[in-house]
């Protein structure tokens, strides 16, 4: 019945699958930009503009509207005396300036236009400025929160590309409106307008500043899950492929008396493979330490065998955006393999280690006491500020410490990690803190 080899006909039909499958797996990454995105554009023509400048706060500062129907900006002059000089443009991209665009579920910004100035060390600011009952109010635009990112000046050519992930609410806005129901996250689910100023430190000189439209994109859906969905695609294709070919040697080897050994070595090969996937889905491709998956597994097994006390260590590598902008993005991946490894090589056996998301880290260290998890935390500072990363620049870390003595959500704990990383970072960055119960 059997000749000893899969059918020709088969051989040619797993082939052809295969060469189908690589095509639409390429075709899948290759071309993810043109159908992952949806778009939303708003035209010069539908804002509503306005601008002033330090002159508000007796500064020298002049700026003038630039207003056509296809086309809008300002003409700024800026000129010494205010220590804080700036011009400022307000889009208003809604009808009502209570009721603005729910952006969190956009992932990127792209500005038409252009930008000159006296330096090519300028930067702009862009803010999506967030309208909130809780501190917001009419005629007094200073009170709609801010969500800003700073770009260069030679990062605006024609277009310029926003990662709204990459926002943030500054400190000093937080601190004007202390005593109010404010807090440090990016809210973009309520943007009335789009603030574009001078950056911080303009230089003095003419600074023009023209729009066309504005582009926001959301993701349909995210490179991860395309990833993941190719993943189990093949994982799924392998799998059946391995199991149609251990089915036929299986009845191969049963027809010609072979002993249970080989088949017991093919059932092998396809449970190391299972194992091998499984190792791949919760591992961080780029540092080599678990993902998000592989440590909510490990806090699982801490949450199973009611271990006790638990700390969580949020880690953040400081000013890494420079890394990237300064060194290129590669040797940002570099630094953050590098990073990974150190991280590896500093847990115990019973500690575990994963990328978080981006430039941040996250150590579980359950069983140790509050002093020895921070003199532990505080050598691996130490080690990470003299360990060389290979760019020509030291690097160091911020980290914050959240340990609980009772049984907690795991959602909890990082999230106290998380506040204490912010006081770290507002603390000069470089140091461990520990966060208050």
């Amino acid at each position: 019945m059997f000749k000893g080899v899969l059918p020709i006909k088969s051989i040619v039909v797993i082939f052809i699958l295969v060469i189908l499958s690589m095509s639409a797996t390429i075709y899948s990454i290759s071309e993810y930009d043109n159908y992952a995105y949806e778009t939303t554009t708003i035209d010069a023509a539908d804002n509503w503009v306005k601008v002033y400048s330090d002159s508000v706060n007796k500064g020298n500062s002049k700026v003038k509207k630039f207003d056509t129907p296809t086309l809008y900006g300002f003409d700024c002059e800026i000129k010494k005396g205010d220590p804080h000089p700036y011009c400022v443009m307000l889009n208003w991209i809604t009808i009502n300036e209570f009721q603005g665009l729910d952006l969190s579920q956009y992932k990127y910004l792209n500005i038409h236009g252009t930008y000159s100035s006296p330096s090519e060390l300028d930067f702009i600011r862009i803010s999506l400025r967030q309208f909130d009952m809780n501190y917001s109010q009419m005629y007094k635009n200073h009170t709609y929160k801010f969500n800003l990112i700073e770009i260069k000046r030679k990062d605006f050519d024609d277009i310029m590309h926003i990662n709204l992930t990459k926002l943030s609410v500054p400190f000093w806005w937080i601190t004007m409106m202390k005593g109010n129901k404010v807090d440090s996250l990016v809210d973009i689910t309520n943007v009335p307008l789009i603030e574009i100023s001078t950056g911080t430190h303009a230089s003095f000189g003419t600074h023009k500043i023209r729009i066309t439209k504005f582009v926001f994109f959301k993701e349909i859906i995210s490179k991860a899950d395309i990833y993941e969905y190719i993943l189990f695609y093949w994982g799924a294709f392998i799998f059946l492929l391995l199991t149609i070919t251990s089915i036929y040697f299986s009845l191969l080897l049963i027809e010609k008396n072979k002993d249970e050994n080989n088949l017991k070595q093919l059932n092998f090969a396809l449970s190391a493979r299972s194992s091998e996937l499984e190792i791949i889905n919760k591992t961080d491709e780029l540092t080599g330490v678990f993902n998000r998956a592989g440590m909510h597994s490990k806090m699982v097994e801490c949450i199973n065998e009611n271990t006790l006390p638990i700390t969580v260590v949020m880690i953040d590598i400081d000013h890494f955006k420079k890394i990237n902008d300064n060194f290129g993005h590669q040797s940002g991946d570099k630094v953050l393999e590098k990073f990974g490894e150190l991280l590896n090589n500093f847990i115990v056996s019973d500690e575990s280690v994963s990328r978080f998301g981006g430039e941040e880290f996250l150590i579980l260290m359950p069983n140790k006491s509050t002093n020895e998890v921070l003199s532990r935390l505080e050598d691996l500072r130490y080690l990470i500020e003299t360990t060389d990363m290979n760019i020509g620049k030291k690097i160091t870390a911020s980290m914050g410490v959240a340990t609980s003595f009772q049984k907690i959500e795991f959602q909890k704990l990082i999230g106290k990690a998380d506040n204490a990383l912010y006081v770290a970072k507002n603390n000069g960055r470089n140091c461990v803190k520990q966060g208050s119960d």
